[in-house]
């Protein structure tokens, strides 16, 4: 009884009204982003867009740009000191923007992606910098004989 009292439906965001109308998807960020790189990975161009709704709020997904990489060498040092190097190939850069049409507020993140093999659709860098003193790098790190490209 105090854990249903905690989360009350009051407790709730709901979207109605125009804001919901303008934006019939039901998906997520995160299958937003896989339902645009499937169509990137299968050759479809930029721009790519699609409306979801995060916190009662709609935003809009869009791929702004695409380019074909032929591979891209990774390096980086694990905490216990190991160094990784490694090379992906039949590689996709994609460049998102996410923006809330209300507000206008807006903000970037690409993906490098690969299109062949068992990394087809599989995110190999995500790189995200929100303001100029900080970016994020976050490499994919296999731990699975069968992933390596």
């Amino acid at each position: 009884e105090q854990y249903a009292s905690a989360f009350r439906l009051s407790n709730y965001r709901r979207m109605n009204g125009n804001s919901r109308q303008q934006c019939q998807r039901s998906e997520s960020f995160l299958f937003t982003v896989k339902e645009i790189i499937d169509a990137a990975v299968a050759g479809e161009r930029a721009p790519l867009s699609r409306c979801y709704v995060y916190n009662s709020k709609l935003l809009e997904l869009t791929l702004r740009d695409r380019d074909v990489v032929a591979r891209e060498r990774v390096e980086y040092e694990l905490i216990d000191g190991t160094i990784v190097q490694k090379e992906h190939r039949d590689l996709i850069d994609l460049e998102f923007r996410v923006r809330n049409p209300t507000t206008g507020w807006s903000t970037d993140f690409d993906l490098l992606v690969g299109t062949t093999g068992a990394l087809r659709g599989v995110p190999v860098r995500i790189t995200y910098q929100p303001n100029f003193w900080f970016k994020a790098i976050l490499n994919l790190h296999q731990v699975s004989e069968g992933l390596s490209s």
